[in-house]
């Protein structure tokens, strides 16, 4: 069974493949890595996969997916249709795994201007990252994806600010009445919340749309909601829930959490 290693580090996907004992950088059309920053491109790069690379849809292979930004996560689970056919599907946080081998191999990744083209890479540390986490145990860790994360569409306040009249000023208010109770049992497109968008508009005019969340599949919701101040509800992408399809205990679902966010 071959093992597939995806590796997502500032918005850079580094992919190897461990078959019969050796480890393959996979290139992209002569690059070492596929630039990530919309689900559009996590798509397009398993679409690759299948042609030209001819990866048969994953099928009995072992996928390892590791990431330094919670998005990607989203982007995996609304990727499933492409991994289905897997064997074991892994996926976690990078940067345990990164710090690991940073001491042992007194390794330091640059964080310099995130405008700076070094500064979006990972270091040449690739390497000895698959060769760090193909020696764990595996065994101990979640192989399917029980959970999805439901992120915010925007940033929510609880009440307007007073007094901003410029032009095209934007605020989203959440509807506090308008969220669900925690533990409901949700099927795909169900609101989980409604806020008003309200744009101001030229000389003085405000557009407002009532808006909502929906989420994409069916479980069981839980609440994960960040404490803010008393005005803002939640940032925009911030995660406001978790669903888990096999309808577990609070417990259980924070204790995934703490690993995953």
């Amino acid at each position: 069974m071959d093992t597939i290693i995806f590796l997502y580090y500032k918005h850079e996907i580094y992919v190897g493949d461990y078959y019969k004992e050796k480890i393959k950088e996979v290139k992209f059309e002569k690059a070492d890595s596929w630039e990530v920053y919309h689900y559009e491109d996590f798509e397009k790069l398993l679409e690759y996969m299948q042609y030209p690379l001819k990866y048969n849809n994953f099928k009995n292979n072992r996928l390892i997916f590791l990431f330094d930004d919670i998005r990607f996560y989203e982007w995996l689970m609304k990727a499933k249709r492409y991994v289905a056919q897997s064997e074991q599907i892994y996926a976690e946080r990078i940067e345990p795994m990164l710090e690991v081998v940073q001491k042992e191999q007194g390794r330091i990744i640059k964080e310099g201007n995130e405008h700076e083209e070094e500064a979006d890479k990972l270091p040449a540390a690739v390497a000895d990252i698959y060769k760090y986490v193909l020696d764990m145990d595996w065994s101990k860790y979640e192989t399917t994806l029980r959970y999805e994360l439901v992120l915010s569409p925007a940033t929510l306040y609880k009440r307007k600010e007073e007094g901003k009249k410029q032009y095209l000023h934007v605020e989203d208010i959440v509807d506090l009445n308008s969220l669900i109770a925690d533990e409901t049992w949700v099927k795909k497109g169900d609101e989980v919340l409604e806020y008003d968008h309200y744009v101001k508009k030229l000389f003085g005019g405000t557009k407002i749309e009532h808006l909502s969340k929906r989420v994409n599949s069916e479980g069981c919701f839980y609440w994960h909601l960040p404490q803010k101040d008393d005005r803002i509800f939640v940032n925009k992408d911030e995660v406001i829930g978790v669903i888990d399809y096999k309808k577990g205990t609070r417990e259980e679902m924070l204790g995934w959490c703490k690993k995953i966010l």
